[in-house]
């Protein structure tokens, strides 16, 4: 062997273990909570004892919350209530075709989710994230809410105050999202059933309209055979 090729074949050892390095290295710093994040992206993080933030955009399943000096916004997994923001029409027509109701009773469930939600959380409470971005206008991150051990998703499920959609996760606790999200279809599912929150108008403005129609096509009808026998009696 050369001595040129030796060296450069002693000189690839330092080189390669410096590259494996910084990888690791940058690997660990991936792991660190982004600025303004509440942890660690990926990684589910705790916050007990949380306080609800008064805010004017708080609504059913997002909200304020305050910890340690911080204030995030968290959206909640597997969830999706009225939206009381009117700014993006699609998404209000969007969720009145779900819910069969009209613009005025979607605002109405939406103020009772918001209602009841802040009413909730005037406890303190347990936040359970990964740091998802949820988008929005502002920054927010999905989240796990639970009030004395009851999940707040649940709760407005079983009360007819949203739907089971959005986004989904894994939970740490080892229950899969399909999992979690067949128990939630089957909230919404009873909810609807008894007709309880927004399901209580849900169709209500589709079966007024279907009787307007029925009524007007009783009335033509009983038009046609007036005409009918007018022109039968005078011999037209």
């Amino acid at each position: 062997m050369s001595l040129r090729r030796d060296f450069w074949r002693r000189a690839k050892w330092p080189a390669g273990l410096a590259l494996a390095l910084s990888a690791l290295l940058l690997s660990s710093c991936d792991r660190k909570a982004a600025p303004g994040a509440p942890g660690p992206p990926g990684e589910w993080v705790t916050l007990k004892g949380r306080r609800l933030e008064p805010h004017k955009s708080n609504d059913g399943d997002s909200f304020h919350v305050r910890h340690k000096g911080d204030e995030f916004i968290f959206r909640l997994y597997f969830v999706d209530c009225p939206e009381t923001d009117t700014s993006v029409p699609t998404r209000n027509a969007e969720q009145r075709s779900y819910f069969a109701v009209t613009a005025k009773e979607l605002q109405k469930a939406a103020g009772e989710a918001e209602a009841f939600t802040a009413e909730a959380l005037k406890k303190p409470f347990t936040v359970t994230t990964r740091s998802q971005d949820a988008m929005g206008r502002s920054t927010r991150y999905y989240a796990v809410v639970t009030v004395d051990g009851k999940d707040l998703a649940e709760m407005l499920l079983a009360r007819g105050l949203g739907r089971a959609k959005g986004a989904l996760a894994n939970l740490p606790d080892g229950e899969s999202a399909k999992a979690r999200m067949k128990h939630f279809k089957h909230l919404e599912s009873e909810a609807k059933a008894k007709r309880i929150g927004i399901w209580a108008d849900s169709g209500r403005a589709e079966k007024w309209h279907e009787r307007l129609i029925q009524r007007a096509k009783a009335s033509w009808r009983k038009l046609k055979t007036a005409v009918g026998e007018f022109w039968e009696k005078h011999g037209f």
